[in-house]
Protein backbone atom coordinates (compact mmCIF):
# COMPACT_ATOMS: atom_id res chain seq x y z
CA UNK A 1 0.00 0.00 0.00
CA UNK A 2 2.82 2.12 0.93
CA UNK A 3 4.67 2.18 -1.98
CA UNK A 4 1.37 2.37 -4.68
CA UNK A 5 0.78 5.48 -2.99
CA UNK A 6 4.39 6.74 -3.03
CA UNK A 7 4.34 6.02 -6.86
CA UNK A 8 1.15 7.53 -7.42
CA UNK A 9 1.83 10.92 -5.34
CA UNK A 10 4.87 11.28 -7.86
CA UNK A 11 6.25 13.96 -5.40
CA UNK A 12 9.86 14.95 -6.57
CA UNK A 13 11.06 15.31 -2.83
CA UNK A 14 9.31 12.48 -1.68
CA UNK A 15 6.10 12.13 0.11
CA UNK A 16 5.33 13.37 3.62
CA UNK A 17 3.90 10.52 6.31
CA UNK A 18 0.60 12.81 6.12
CA UNK A 19 0.29 12.47 2.11
CA UNK A 20 0.24 9.04 2.18
CA UNK A 21 -1.97 8.21 5.37
CA UNK A 22 -4.43 10.34 3.41
CA UNK A 23 -3.89 8.86 0.05
CA UNK A 24 -4.10 5.49 1.53
CA UNK A 25 -7.27 6.32 2.95
CA UNK A 26 -9.20 7.97 0.25
CA UNK A 27 -8.25 4.38 -1.87
CA UNK A 28 -8.04 1.67 0.33
CA UNK A 29 -10.57 0.18 2.45
CA UNK A 30 -8.84 0.66 6.18
CA UNK A 31 -9.99 2.49 8.88
CA UNK A 32 -8.52 5.71 10.18
CA UNK A 33 -6.58 5.22 13.20
CA UNK A 34 -5.45 8.73 14.81
CA UNK A 35 -2.85 6.78 16.41
CA UNK A 36 -0.70 5.14 13.48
Amino acid sequence: MITAAVGALKERGGSSRQAILKYIQANFKVQANPAA
